[in-house]
C-alpha cells in the first residue's frame, strides 16, 4: 500500500502559519484503481468555477480514518477559497470544504479510539482541505480531528457541528470568558456561528443580545433562544445597545463583519470589556480610535479556528465540550436548506444571497 503523506513545510516557501493550519492528510494512492467524486477548482472566480470531477478514493494513512461522507456543512471562508481570496498552501487546482460528517469505513494501523462503522463529524483545521476538501464523496482525516454523532443527531446536523461549535466555544470560553449574566452582544447571529453563540449563552447563563442586518430575520432569531435581538441595520447601534444595559454597555462583543461599523460597537462597551473579532466579512479597513479601549481598560483581540486547533490541549478541551454539549442535546444545529452535490454553485450563490439562518449543508 502506498501512502503520500503532505508534510507541514508550507512555510518554508514564504506562506504564513495560518497556511499551515490546514493541516496533513494523505494524498490520494492512483493505485487502488477505485474513483469518487470531488469539486475541484482549477481556476478562481465565481460559482461556476467549481468543477465536480473523478479522483482516485484515498487510502487512510496510520493515524487517519476515511470517511464516506454523508453531508458537507458549508461555510463563508469556501466562498473566499472559491473567488481566490483565501490564503492557500498551493495554487489551483485545488479541493474545497472544511467541514463533513459521515461513516468511518476505513481506518489507519496506528488509530485506537475510533472503528469503522461510527458516525463522525470533522473539525476543520485538522486535515488539509486543499488535499482532502470535503465536498467529495470521501475524505481522510486525523483521528484526533473527529467527534462521534450521538444517535439523535442526524448527519445534516453532524455536518454544521465542527466550524460553528468550536468557534463559538473558542470565542465565548477560551477568549472571552464572561461571568453568568453579562451582556454578550452577538453580531450577525443568524450565521451559523451565531446560533451556536446564542445556544452556549443559555447554557452559560450569559445574556445574548443578537444582531442581524435583515428585520425578516429577528423573529426567528428569538425562537433560536436571543435573550434581546437588534437589527443592526436600523439607526445608532451604539445608543441601543447602551439603552439595553441601562448604560453600562455589554461585557463582550462577538463580531464576524469588522469595517468601517466596528467603532460604533466599541463605544458600547463596558468597563474591562472584551471586543473579539473572527472574520471579516465587511472588508473595508477597520478604524477606531484606541481611547475607546483605554478608557474602558477594555481589551481587544481575534479568533481563528485554524490556528486554535494547531494546540493539542486547546483541541481535546474544545472537542470534549461540544461533545458534552451534543450528547446532551443542549447543543442543535439549525439548518438552513440542503443541497444535492451536483448543485454545489446553486447552494453557494444562495450562501452569497444571506438568505439563510443557519448552515446550508451538501448531500453527496
Amino acid at each position: 500500500m502506498l501512502i503520500l503523506r503532505h508534510t507541514r513545510d508550507w512555510n518554508r516557501t514564504g506562506q504564513t502559519d495560518m497556511m499551515e493550519s490546514f493541516g496533513n492528510c494523505s494524498r490520494p494512492d492512483p493505485g487502488n484503481g477505485q474513483i469518487m467524486r470531488a469539486v475541484i477548482i482549477h481556476q478562481f472566480g465565481g460559482p461556476e468555477s467549481m468543477i465536480i470531477d473523478t479522483v482516485p478514493i484515498p487510502l487512510p494513512a496510520p493515524d487517519e480514518v476515511r470517511l464516506r461522507v454523508a453531508a458537507i456543512g458549508l461555510n463563508r471562508a469556501e466562498l473566499m477559497v472559491r473567488s481566490g481570496n483565501y490564503p492557500l498552501p498551493k495554487p489551483p487546482p485545488v479541493r474545497i470544504g472544511f467541514e463533513a460528517s459521515g461513516r468511518i469505513d476505513a481506518i489507519g494501523a496506528e488509530v485506537k479510539l475510533f472503528e469503522v462503522g461510527e458516525r463522525v463529524a470533522v473539525i476543520p483545521g485538522t486535515f488539509n482541505a486543499t488535499l482532502q476538501g470535503t465536498y467529495a464523496d470521501f475524505i481522510c482525516v486525523p483521528a484526533e480531528g473527529l467527534i462521534r454523532l450521538p444517535i439523535h443527531l442526524d448527519d445534516t446536523a453532524g455536518a454544521a457541528i465542527g466550524m460553528g461549535y468550536f468557534t463559538a466555544w473558542g470565542l465565548l470560553k477560551l477568549t472571552a470568558d464572561p461571568a453568568p449574566g453579562d451582556p454578550i452582544f452577538i453580531n450577525a447571529a443568524a450565521s451559523s456561528v451565531g446560533i451556536p453563540l446564542l445556544q452556549i449563552c443559555r447554557k452559560e447563563g450569559y445574556r445574548s443580545i443578537a444582531a442581524t442586518r435583515n428585520p425578516d430575520k429577528l423573529d426567528q432569531l428569538k425562537l433560536l433562544g436571543a435573550d434581546e435581538v437588534l437589527d443592526s441595520g436600523a439607526g445608532n447601534i451604539t445608543r441601543r445597545l447602551l439603552n439595553l444595559t441601562e448604560g453600562k454597555g455589554v461585557q463582550v462583543i462577538l463580531d464576524p463583519v469588522g469595517g468601517s461599523r466596528f467603532e460604533e460597537l466599541l463605544k458600547a462597551l463596558g468597563p474591562r470589556g472584551k471586543a473579539v473579532i473572527y472574520s471579516s466579512l465587511d472588508s473595508s479597513p477597520l478604524s477606531f480610535s484606541p481611547r475607546l479601549l483605554m478608557s474602558r481598560n477594555a481589551s481587544l483581540s481575534g479568533f481563528l479556528i485554524f490556528s486554535a486547533v494547531t494546540d493539542p490541549s486547546v483541541l481535546t478541551e474544545g472537542k470534549n465540550y461540544i461533545q458534552n454539549g451534543i450528547d446532551s442535546g443542549e447543543f442543535l444545529p439549525e439548518i438552513a436548506r440542503t443541497f444535492p452535490l451536483d448543485e454545489v454553485a446553486d447552494a453557494h450563490r444562495f450562501m452569497e444571497s444571506n438568505r439563510q439562518i443557519g448552515k446550508i449543508v451538501l448531500i453527496p
